[in-house]
């Protein structure tokens, strides 16, 4: 067979035979493109370097300390805000309790004006209750003096 030749030849020296020849060249084949197996390592892993482990520790660290620095900044802030507020609030206290005295101080002075004006009343009532029966005893000393029909 001619062909033989010219498949060796042609194949780049894979070579010829049977079945059994290719298939053992197959897997060679395979086997070398194959992926290589991978050794199992140890059951526990390894430490991790010193310089790694600090530097990570030291950004989240800064990180902490970062944020840490911001939440007290805003609380400062908000406490800052609300004492203003409180301020505000106490002046406006203090000027209320001042209003309220002054009128407390002018409802006193109403009511004691009105206590004057109902005792003057009262005097006045009493003198005219007396003018009354004074003019009624002169009313009636003066009929009394008119000639009876």
């Amino acid at each position: 067979m001619t062909l033989r030749p010219a498949l060796s030849q042609g194949a780049g020296g894979v070579g010829s035979g049977g079945f059994g020849t290719i298939q053992k060249h197959l897997e060679r084949l395979r086997a070398e493109q194959a992926e290589p197996e991978i050794e199992e390592g140890p059951e526990t892993a390894p430490e991790a370097p010193k310089e790694l482990v600090q530097g990570i520790w030291a950004a989240a660290w800064a990180e902490a300390a970062r944020r840490h620095g911001k939440a007290l900044t805003d609380a400062l802030q908000k406490v800052g805000d609300l004492e203003g507020r409180l301020e505000v609030a106490r002046d406006d206290l203090e000027g209320l309790a001042k209003r309220l005295d002054q009128l407390e101080a002018e409802r006193d002075e109403a009511v004691a004006r009105a206590e004057a004006a109902e005792k003057t009343l009262e005097d006045e009532r009493m003198v005219m209750l007396g003018e009354r029966e004074a003019v009624q005893g002169m009313m009636e000393r003066l009929r009394s003096m008119l000639p009876k029909e």
